[in-house]
């Protein structure tokens, strides 16, 4: 489990339920599932649920997967989230403040949401590990970059700002070579 994410957990209380929204392969729901959360992660694409379902298997971690577009409303009922997580999520979804104001909702009052978002526009995972697939996702990725409006610049002050907007107050922030996270809490 990354810094980011142990961090991110030790703010939730131990085995409650967190949403991991656009969980792609699952990475970070696997982490919180072995810490003993409940987790629920959803995804557009039914490629990217399948292989989050074997990540899962391979690492006996329970989850509960659901297909759903961000672009719609919210499958949660108010007050029943103790985190939630957004993983390079923000910058391709229609309407950032309608998500974020739901998943306000959905929290429990003191619980958090955390957002981790690229720099810079083709921002990529790094590393020699990389397997076949994932050269590819940062391929596509270098390309969505390129179309006028498919993906949207954020930095940190952006989405601070969208926590503000929705009634979410700020409790962290970290900037990292590529990428940075902001931590909010619902009051």
């Amino acid at each position: 489990m990354t810094a980011v994410l142990e961090d991110f957990a030790d703010r939730l209380p131990p085995g409650g339920t967190v949403v991991d929204v656009g969980c792609g392969t699952g990475q970070h729901a696997v982490g919180l599932a072995l810490r003993g959360f409940h987790v629920i992660a959803i995804d557009y694409a039914p490629a990217m649920l399948a292989r989050a379902r074997t990540h899962a298997r391979a690492q006996s971690a329970t989850i509960e997967f659901r297909e759903f577009d961000l672009n719609e409303y919210l499958p949660f009922a108010a007050e029943t989230l103790d985190g939630a997580l957004c993983v390079s999520v923000i910058q391709v979804i229609d309407q950032p403040t309608r998500l974020l104001g739901q998943l306000r909702e959905a929290l429990r009052p003191g619980c958090h949401v955390l957002i981790e978002s690229v720099r810079y526009l083709g921002a990529l995972s790094r590393g020699d590990h990389l397997g076949a697939r994932d050269r590819i996702i940062n391929g596509a990725k270098k390309l969505a970059a390129k179309v006028p409006g498919a993906v949207k610049q954020y930095q940190l002050d952006d989405v601070t700002e969208l926590f503000l907007s929705v009634g979410l107050e700020v409790t962290a922030t970290h900037v990292y070579e590529q990428t940075f996270t902001a931590t909010a809490r619902r009051t």
